[in-house]
């Protein structure tokens, strides 16, 4: 009998026939080892390993400019869609099994700034200019019914808004006050919570501590009962006038960059209970999460410097541990926390890998290419990458050639 060696990076593999070598990586906390052993293997053919198993691959191109996008509950294949025409927007929902679109529905308001569709596709929440006001709009899909759930001054602006992962909840961080009135930049930002199953909608406020002008991200659980908060802000001494902006300081060295980069001046991170109000700040550097990415029921994942970590409930008092080494972009996680596909691309050519990674209590337990081919032009970046109907299917929407051309591509597990 003849004997083969191959090496292997799964932690588990099952084959049939003559003896292999394996190569096990153990993830030990931060740390990475490395054990070679011989392993004797069994004649007869074993069960296939418990995967992530496609189905079916399903592939659409939409015509239009494309907004926003999000699976609906009514189907599987079922997308929701908003598509945009002379500052109008216009829900549309495409089939992408059948290869069918509906009929138009346009809004009468124009829309600005934010649209957000919920997961689900149920609810759609926009920004609406009047004459002398902004008014946040909340558009339900089955009854056509709208509702202005928040007013204010039309110089003020809305900075993150963001759905729980069941479409039942709506999350608005801004400088609005109630009344209306603009809050002192470094003093307290509200963030509100609206139910969308309560009459009254608004649920609750909770005022968040922040520093100025500032970057910040917002990730809520899946319930939207906690909320985990990422800012980066500048330092007070920092002149925002055109001398500055166009980085002539002699004092920094530099490109303008550079000179970005020596002005920052630290990031801070929050939890928010959204039941309590109660705000705590967390650590994100013991957890080693550079760039949040979800936050789901097994914890907060994020990169960094291009390893995948997760950091388990309760955030910030425990270390985060390595998952794998990946790439910042393109990677979509369930809102379980137990499917991640790492979605790869080539610059400059229609190269597409997708890799799903099956987790069970925190541990990789398969790791597998799923499909491989050529979808588009990735000059451009994706337009959008999500879970959809169940936690049975990875929609993966895509650039083709321009912005009206969107490659819809469905993977079914």
């Amino acid at each position: 009998m003849n004997r083969e060696s191959k090496k292997i990076r799964n932690k588990r593999i099952r084959c049939a026939g003559a003896a292999c070598m394996l190569i096990v990586i153990l993830l030990c906390g931060c740390e990475e080892q490395e054990i070679t052993k011989t392993v004797p293997l069994s004649n007869e053919t074993e069960e296939e390993a418990e995967g992530i198993d496609v189905k079916n691959i399903q592939e659409y191109i939409y015509e239009g400019n494309v907004i926003d996008i999000t699976w609906s509950e009514e189907a599987a294949g079922k997308l929701c869609l908003i598509k945009g025409l002379e500052n109008r927007g216009i829900l549309q929902w495409v089939d992408v099994y059948q290869k069918t679109v509906s009929e138009e529905i346009v809004f009468e308001e124009s829309m600005i700034g934010y649209v957000k569709t919920a997961p689900g596709g149920r609810f759609i929440a926009y920004e609406h200019e009047a004459e002398e006001f902004r008014e946040l709009i909340v558009y339900e899909v089955e009854s056509g019914e709208k509702e202005a759930v928040m007013t204010w001054n039309d110089w003020s602006t809305i900075y993150r808004m963001e759905w729980s992962d069941d479409g039942s909840k709506l999350l608005v961080w801004t400088d609005i006050e109630e009344s209306g009135e603009n809050q002192d930049i470094g003093g307290e930002r509200i963030m509100y919570c609206y139910d969308m199953e309560s009459e009254e909608k608004l649920s609750s406020q909770v005022r968040i501590p922040v520093n100025g002008k500032m970057w910040r991200g917002m990730y809520p659980n899946e319930d939207a009962s906690r909320v985990f908060i990422d800012e980066e802000y500048y330092t007070e001494e920092y002149d925002w006038g055109e001398e500055n902006t166009e980085f002539e300081n002699e004092e920094l060295e530099g490109d303008g960059e550079d000179y970005i980069s020596e002005l920052k001046a630290k990031e801070k991170n929050w939890l928010v209970d959204m039941e309590t109000k109660e705000v705590r700040e967390v650590d994100i550097v013991r957890t080693n999460i550079g760039i949040p990415i979800k936050y789901t029921k097994r914890g907060l994942f994020g990169i960094d410097e291009g390893k995948l970590w997760l950091a388990r409930e309760p955030l910030g008092q425990v270390s985060g541990k390595r998952l794998l080494e990946t790439k910042e972009e393109d990677v979509c996680i369930c809102e379980n926390g137990d499917h991640i596909f790492l979605i790869e691309k080539e610059e400059g050519t229609g190269y597409l890998q997708v890799t799903g990674i099956l987790l069970e209590d925190g541990e990789i337990k398969e790791y597998q290419v799923l499909y491989k081919g050529v979808d588009g032009n990735f000059e451009m970046p994706f337009f959008k990458t999500f879970i959809g109907k169940d936690d049975h299917e990875l929609v993966i929407c895509s650039i083709e050639h321009d912005l009206w051309h969107m490659n819809m591509k469905v993977l079914e597990y």
